[in-house]
C-alpha cells in the first residue's frame, strides 16, 4: 500500500464549488489498491476503487473540533464505507458508521454515530451557549440524506437522534429530585 503522513501540521480542504471547508492536523495513514475504471470527470467518484486507514489528530469546522479521528475506508462501485469511524467530540470518545454513495445521479449519504456519557456542559462551552446543565449524556443518530448542495442535503436530512440523561443538574434546579416528589 501507499503510506502517507502529513508533515505540514495544517491541511486546509476547501470544496471549490460551495467555497466551504475544514482543517486537518495530523493525518497519516495507508491506502491500499487504488483503482481508477477511467469515464469522464463527472463520475469520477464512482469509478473509484481502494481500502484505507486513516488517522487524523484533529479536524475542525467553524467552531466544530474533532479529535482523534480514525477509519478505515472501502471505496467499490461508487460506495464510499468508512467503519469504523472513531472521534473524540466533547472530550469522549465515540464510534459509528459512514456510507457515502456517489453511484447515482445524485449523491446519498447515511451516518450512524454514537457517544456515550459526554459531559453536557462541555456541548455548551462548545457552543458558545451559556451553561444551563451538568451532568453526562448519551448522543446516538442514524441520519440519511442526498443531494449535491448542502442546502439539498439539509432539506433531504431525515432520521432518529436521541438524546439522554441521568442525574442531570439544571442550573438553578435539579430535575431528578423534582421528578421523584411526583406520584404517577
Amino acid at each position: 500500500g501507499i503510506l502517507f503522513r502529513d508533515i505540514n501540521p495544517i491541511r486546509t480542504f476547501v470544496d471549490q464549488r460551495f467555497g466551504k471547508g475544514f482543517e486537518a492536523r495530523g493525518c497519516r495513514g495507508q491506502l491500499h489498491r487504488p483503482r481508477h475504471a477511467g469515464g469522464d470527470r463527472a463520475d469520477f467518484l464512482a469509478a473509484l476503487s481502494f481500502t484505507a486507514e486513516v488517522a487524523c489528530t484533529q479536524i475542525r469546522k467553524e467552531d466544530l473540533t474533532l479529535q482523534d479521528v480514525t477509519f478505515s475506508a472501502e471505496a467499490k462501485n461508487g460506495v464510499f464505507d468508512l467503519k469504523p469511524l472513531g472521534l473524540r467530540l466533547f472530550g469522549t470518545p465515540g464510534s459509528g458508521s459512514l456510507r457515502a454513495d456517489f453511484s447515482a445521479a445524485v449523491p446519498s449519504y447515511r451516518l450512524d454515530y454514537s457517544l456515550k456519557q459526554f459531559p453536557i456542559e462541555e456541548f455548551f462551552r462548545t457552543a458558545s451557549l451559556k451553561k444551563l446543565a451538568t451532568g453526562r449524556m448519551d448522543f446516538s443518530a442514524t441520519l440519511t440524506s442526498h443531494g449535491t448542495s448542502p442546502k439539498e442535503l439539509r432539506q433531504a436530512m431525515a432520521g432518529q437522534v436521541s438524546l439522554r440523561g441521568k442525574d442531570l443538574s439544571f442550573i438553578g434546579s435539579d430535575l431528578d429530585a423534582a421528578f421523584e416528589q411526583v406520584d404517577l
